[in-house]
Order: structure tokens, then sequence, then C-alpha cells
């Protein structure tokens, strides 16, 4: 937090600099990378809000049958821009299927494992997102090509605070606490969440929670 609040600030000041002030370009890219900082530090401070609340035991979740299909989809058009500056391919195949789960939650675990994936994957890989129904399940499944976990790496993945052998590839921050997350709210909502990985091969992570009947009165897309 000190190093975003810094950054910020130096941010700020370059503006108010009588040599940069005129300069529309320079303007425009000091803002948005006050706009970055901003949002990274926002991203920080709902993680740390999130730890304190699942570690308190007051983070609670709603179970209600979710359209996980639409939440999948959603959030490869959103990520489809960034994968695309970094030069990423990625395919996505989701059937329709409904999860017992927490709307809300159920996307911050989705966006948690795709946006590692486009994060740790280098220029020029693949990330794959798979979405299906799996017995009394719905399974979601995040591949990519990235430089993959040591078995030390798999050993501390799921706690808070932890520095992993991999590094993003397109200068993108990293809190240390999403997968911690992720982990607790799978598992508030009934279902579990695991990793498949070979240092240099890539990771697959999978995520199951129960499935729901579709309701025509009773649904969140």
């Amino acid at each position: 937090m000190k190093n975003l609040v810094a950054s910020i600030k130096i941010s700020a000041e370059t503006l108010r600099h009588p040599k940069v002030v005129n300069k529309l370009d320079q303007v425009q890219k000091l803002a948005a990378r006050i706009l970055e900082v901003t949002e990274n530090m926002q991203h920080l401070i709902t993680s740390l809000l999130d730890v304190s609340a699942l570690e308190a035991g007051k983070l609670s979740v709603h179970l209600q049958p979710v359209a996980a299909h639409s939440l999948a989809s959603k959030l490869v058009e959103r990520y489809q821009p960034h994968a695309s500056a970094k030069s990423i391919t990625l395919l996505a195949s989701l059937d329709q299927c409904w999860a017992m789960a927490d709307p809300v939650r159920l996307e911050e675990v989705f966006d948690n494992l795709l946006s590692n994936a486009i994060k740790y994957t280098p220029p020029g890989g693949e990330v794959r997102i798979l979405l299906g129904q799996r017995g009394d399940a719905v399974r979601f499944v995040v591949s990519d090509t990235g430089p993959g976990f040591t078995d030390e790496d798999k050993q501390k993945l799921f706690t808070k605070f932890q520095r992993l052998s991999a590094r993003p590839t397109g200068g993108e921050s990293s809190t240390g606490l999403g997968l911690a997350i992720a982990k607790r709210l799978v598992e508030l909502m009934n279902g579990r969440i695991w990793l498949e990985s070979s240092p240099g091969e890539g990771a697959i992570f999978y995520v199951e929670v129960p499935s729901a009947e579709q309701s025509s009165s009773d649904t969140v897309a």
C-alpha cells in the first residue's frame, strides 16, 4: 500500500511540473498511470477486507441458482482486450449450466483464475476456459501456457501473502491474496478448487460447485 501511494504521489507531483502541464501526451500518460495504480490499490483494499472478514467468520454467502455460463461469458469478454494486448490467444468453451452459488462470490473466483492465467502467461501463449456439467457439480476450468508451478509452490499456493516462483509477464501487480480468498469462497459455497501443474508446462485450475436446476422465478444471470 505504501508503494502504491508513493507512485500516485510521484505521478501527481510530475503533473504539476511546468514542463509537463501543457504537454497533453505526457499528462494523459501520467493520468493513466494514476488510474492504474488507484485501481490496484482498490483491489488490494478489497482483498484485505475480504481476508479480514473471512478470518473473523463474518463473510457470508447467499446461495441461489446462478447462470454460471453467463458469468463466465462476461468475464471472457472483459479480459479479451487484455489478452489481445499481450498477444495471448483466449479460447472459451462454455456449456449452459446453473450453479447453486453466490453470484457475486462465484464471479470473484472465476475472475481471479482468469486474470491470473493471463497475468502469468507470456506473450504468444494461450489461455483456455471450459465450463460444463460434471455429475451433480458445475466445473470451471482455466488452463494456461505459463511457467507452471513447482512442488514448493503447490504447498503454499492457497495461503495468503505467498511469493511464488512465477512472476507476471506484463508488469502486472499481485497481492498474494487472490487464491487464498478464492479457496475459502469456494469452500463456503460447498465446492472445491485444485490445481494440476508441472514446471514449464503451464497450469490448470479447477473449480467445482454444486449444480442447480434452472428456475423461471429464482435465477441470476
